[in-house]
């Protein structure tokens, strides 16, 4: 499953995405960092 979720409360706007099978992990990086950064470390079995 791949999908794109956009949040939006007291001004600010939360961008999410969800990609592959298992169970969900959320992440949040810090500034300057990104989503490709997280899922070369995500174990085997986790959705990135």
């Amino acid at each position: 499953m791949t999908g794109q979720i956009a949040l939006l409360r007291d001004g600010a706007t939360l961008l999410g995405t969800d990609t592959g099978e298992g169970p969900a992990v959320v992440f949040q990086h810090g500034l300057g960092g990104g989503e490709a950064q997280v899922a070369q470390t995500c174990p085997t079995g986790f959705r990135r």
